[in-house]
């Protein structure tokens, strides 16, 4: 395969193209071991959609970033460090590394649903920012539930997705069919304005 993983029939996710390589890697982790050095090829071999990158440097000295994701924490890190973003937090799906640099198996919850909510809730309480002054943007169901705990605690809840479970379950203000990094900058701008 592509990584140097076995070869795997996976049926995909249509509405979420990116999971392709989480799944196969979900399949094999609790099987058999995968070289740290897989999980770094994916983070650097990964795209970011057309403003990502500009949106992250603008706002990068003026917020506190924390990205919660249910991509594997060495992914999720290193694909934050390719941003620029020194300092941000990142919540994700612990692997265990082993001596040898190998992975095998999980830490904890996978960063799913509930988890992500519950994660949000713990980064509340260490960075001692209420919820109502987070801003939540997610693109899949399974960020429904902690865009909704931020929406419900008088923050802002940004849907970047046509996912009409996410949309519906998340109760976002701002629903995006796409990405689209400089409306999210201006949305994100208008809600700190509000807040002072």
């Amino acid at each position: 395969g592509k990584y140097g993983l076995k070869e795997k029939a996976v049926a995909l996710n249509a509405r979420e193209k990116s999971c392709d390589v989480k799944i196969v890697l979900d399949e094999i982790a609790l099987k058999e071991k995968i070289p740290l050095s897989v999980f770094q090829k994916v983070a650097d071999e990964a795209t970011f959609f057309d403003g990502a990158q500009q949106f992250f440097s603008q706002v990068k000295n003026s917020v506190k970033l924390v990205f919660i994701s249910a991509t594997y924490q060495p992914i999720a890190e290193r694909v934050v460090a390719r941003l620029g973003l020194a300092g941000a937090l990142v919540k994700a799906t612990r692997i265990r590394v082993e001596r040898g640099g190998e992975c095998s198996g999980f830490l904890g919850p996978l960063m799913e649903d509930a988890a992500k909510a519950e994660a949000l809730k713990q980064v509340s309480l260490e960075l001692g920012v209420p919820l109502n002054n987070f801003v939540g943007v997610g693109d899949g169901e399974l960020d429904a539930k902690f865009i909704k705990a931020i929406v419900d605690a008088g923050g802002l809840g940004i849907a970047v997705s046509d996912n009409a479970v996410l949309i519906r379950d998340s109760l976002a203000q701002a629903v995006l069919p796409v990405p689209n990094y400089p409306k999210i900058l201006e949305l994100v701008k208008k809600f700190a304005g509000e807040k002072q």
